[in-house]
This record gives C-alpha cells, sequence and structure tokens, in this order.
C-alpha cells in the first residue's frame, strides 16, 4: 500500500515556524527589518488579490485569536513575531544574515550637521593647544629682548627687532585661538537635526568645560535682525539653540 508523505511546499512556512516554536538563535535588526518588508508586501499583494484598498486591514477574523487569544491571556503571552522570523526567512527562501541594508539606510542619511562643527572644534582645539606649547617653548629659547611683541584680544602686536620664531608664534597662537572661538560661536547658529545630534552637543559642551576650557564669553549671536545686542554667556545660546531644535525635531 502507498503511503502519502506530507512534504513542506516550497516557499511556504511550516506550522513550525509559523508558531515561532524554538529557535536557535535570535535573528538579528537586519533579519528582522527584511521579515518586516516581507510582512507588508505580503499584506499589501493580498490586499490587491482581494481587490482591496492595499492599506486596508480585515479585523475580528478567525486569525485574530493568534496574537489576541480569548482567554486569560494577552498578546504579550503568546510568541512574538521575532520567534517567527528566521523560520519563514527560510521558509521562503530569503537569506538575510549578510544584508546590509541597515548600513545603506544609514548611509544614505543627511547627517546632523552639529556633528561635523564638533568634530571641527576638536581638531582646532588641538591646533591652539599646539600653538599653546610652541609659544612657551619659544619663550623659553628665545631672549627676553628679542619676544617684546605680544597676543592680546585677538590682536598681535608686531616689534620689528622681535626674532622672526617669536612673532610667527604669536600669529599662529592668535589665528589658532581666533578659529577656535569662530567654530564655537557658528555652533550657535546651527540647530542639530536629530535628537543624537542634540545628546552630542551637550555631551561635548559639558566635557570640554569639566576639563577647564573655556566657552567665549559675552557672547553675541545673529538674530532675524542681523547681529543681537544681546550679550549673554555661550551657554545660554547654546540651551536656546537647542530649544528651538528640539520643538521642530518633535514637530
Amino acid at each position: 500500500m502507498n503511503s502519502i508523505v506530507a512534504l513542506p511546499l516550497v516557499g511556504v512556512p511550516t506550522a513550525s515556524a509559523l508558531a515561532g516554536d524554538a529557535v536557535a538563535r535570535k535573528p538579528t535588526k537586519e533579519e528582522l527589518y527584511a521579515y518586516a518588508e516581507w510582512l507588508a508586501n505580503e499584506h499589501r499583494l493580498l490586499m490587491h488579490e482581494l481587490g482591496e484598498p492595499e492599506r486596508f486591514s480585515p479585523v475580528g477574523t478567525a486569525a485574530r485569536a493568534f496574537h489576541f487569544p480569548s482567554d486569560d491571556r494577552t498578546w504579550e503571552d503568546v510568541p512574538k513575531p521575532s520567534r517567527r522570523c528566521l523560520g519563514v526567512l527560510a521558509a521562503i527562501g530569503v537569506d538575510a544574515s549578510k544584508s546590509d541594508w541597515m548600513a545603506r539606510c544609514e548611509a544614505s542619511r543627511d547627517a546632523d550637521p552639529i556633528l561635523q562643527f564638533i568634530e571641527d572644534h576638536k581638531k582646532a582645539d588641538v591646533e591652539h593647544e599646539a600653538a599653546c606649547h610652541h609659544l612657551s617653548e619659544m619663550e623659553q629659547i628665545i631672549p627676553d629682548e628679542m619676544q617684546k611683541g605680544t597676543t592680546y584680544g585677538f590682536e598681535v602686536q608686531i616689534v620689528e627687532t622681535d626674532d622672526p620664531r617669536w612673532t610667527a608664534a604669536n600669529v599662529r597662537y592668535n589665528e589658532s585661538a581666533i578659529k577656535l572661538d569662530d567654530i564655537a560661536i557658528e555652533m550657535l547658529n546651527v540647530a542639530p537635526t536629530t535628537l543624537a545630534g542634540v545628546e552630542a552637543i551637550m555631551k561635548y559642551a559639558t566635557q570640554y568645560t569639566k576639563e577647564g576650557y573655556l566657552w567665549p564669553d559675552g557672547t553675541q549671536i545673529e538674530g532675524d535682525d542681523g547681529i543681537s545686542n544681546d550679550y549673554r554667556s555661550w551657554h545660554f545660546h547654546l540651551l536656546q539653540n537647542l530649544g528651538n531644535a528640539l520643538e521642530k525635531i518633535d514637530a
């Protein structure tokens, strides 16, 4: 007598896969996103077959009890959709384990502009520190009578009889200080576009201060009518900028 053996159809998830039975490992985010796309497309195309709008979703059918049991259990007591991810993907022949979809999405996003300003400020700070050390070194090796020039208020007083190395060191120090402050002021005119950007500038500004460094004092920023006469601390303007940015991000 011939025996009939039930074989799983190619591309059809097994009962075990659908139930979310024991899985060897948890799916990665890449696999979960692939599974979500498949589910979305499956729903959309099925509605098209039924002649319904693609966004139509029936409610109260016999399948409702799968996710929302009518007994004492809730949706939290039944196997989660993620438990079925790997089984379904395997059944439909999709291998998302080496997918780079998330990386491509991240690369395609416009970076928050404040992140670049943070990096620029870090580089400018390194150069300013180097210029400061170099000026100190020149002060030690150049005779006093050949280092009469000074740097004050973002201006270099050049004395013709000074050692050229002393003059160059002062110019370098002054230019690095101006660049560092210019970037810090520009940070106040650039609104973060993401929560990650808001968090990054807050952490960076706090850490910079904790390490003993100073942000520009008595800061003026550009307003709707040009340069503001409102002299406040750099931190005040930062908080004001972040508050405005958060309103746009939440919107």
